[in-house]
């Protein structure tokens, strides 16, 4: 049996049957761009959360030097050229000025690329909204 009319067009079932396929097509290409994307985005994710986590190792090893700088900046500075009630603070401060600066630098732009990234499928949206014009293209 044809599923041509007379006129030489495709009969609605046919087109209807042409159309749920390339529909359920182009839905299983979708889900697996989908899959990708994600799979990308997870990899950023992980590489970004590694870098805030060199970052807050970062700020732990300032807190230990400050410690260590209270502890060395008594001993070495007290017979320096400062007095002691100046000794026990100068030292600490700049060390954890040093490494405090380094670690706060780090976790910005860790914790920047992390929101600039994001999550979300853009490239699956977007090829989404074609395949709705596409079919209510095809559709009308």
């Amino acid at each position: 049996m044809s599923h041509v009319v007379e006129t030489g067009q495709p009969s609605v079932g046919r087109l209807l049957k042409e159309l749920t396929t390339e529909t359920a097509d182009l839905v299983q290409k979708e889900i697996a761009l989908a899959r990708t994307e994600i799979s990308e985005k997870l990899a950023h994710l992980g590489r970004n959360v590694a870098e805030v986590g060199i970052a807050a190792a970062v700020l732990l090893l300032a807190g230990l030097a400050l410690l260590l700088a209270v502890i060395a900046g008594v001993t070495m500075l007290l017979d320096q050229f400062l007095p002691l009630a100046v000794a026990v603070w100068l030292g600490p401060l700049i060390v954890a000025a040093g490494l405090g600066s380094f670690g706060w630098t780090k976790l910005q732009r860790g914790l920047e690329a992390i929101k600039v990234e994001g999550l979300a499928p853009r490239e699956t949206v977007e090829t989404l909204k074609e395949a709705r014009q596409w079919i209510s293209a095809k559709a009308s």
